[in-house]
């Protein structure tokens, strides 16, 4: 006798429980199952009430974020070092709207090249000294 024999012998006595929860009862009263899914009913309620309240604190913390974004105290700009120049103007040539087409970065690709000199320039000078301060310690 395998496992499918025993889960037959054990789905049958399951199936007519089911199916005797689901009838209505002498009294005319609503099933047993039905009764225990109305019971959970609140939780939807809850459910509704929560995310009400979630979208209008999402709703608040959005005009707040606006707010500060556009007050005189906005936080400092970000700089964003761009080590791949090309990134910046690379995208598909297709359906491109009016005025946004490939754009002149001349200027972007002289600040960064002088950014970056200057950056070359004062780790050079920090490697000199560095160097002169262990030759003057030999």
């Amino acid at each position: 006798m395998g496992p499918a024999f025993w889960g037959l012998l054990g789905a049958v006595p399951v199936t007519w429980l089911l199916y005797e929860a689901s009838k209505k009862n002498a009294t005319g009263d609503e099933p047993y199952l039905t009764q225990l899914m109305r019971k959970l009913d609140y939780l939807q309620e809850v459910n509704k009430e929560r995310n009400i309240l979630h979208a209008q604190l999402t709703e608040q913390a959005a005009a707040d974020r606006i707010l500060f974004a556009h007050s005189e105290v906005a936080p400092q700009r970000r700089r964003v070092s761009v080590s791949n120049l090309e990134t910046i103007n690379g995208y598909s040539p297709h359906n491109v709207q009016p005025g946004w087409g490939s754009i002149n970065l001349e200027k972007l690709v002289a600040h960064v090249k002088q950014e970056n000199e200057e950056q070359e320039r004062k780790n050079v000078e920090r490697m000199q000294r560095r160097l002169a301060e262990e030759v003057a310690k030999k």
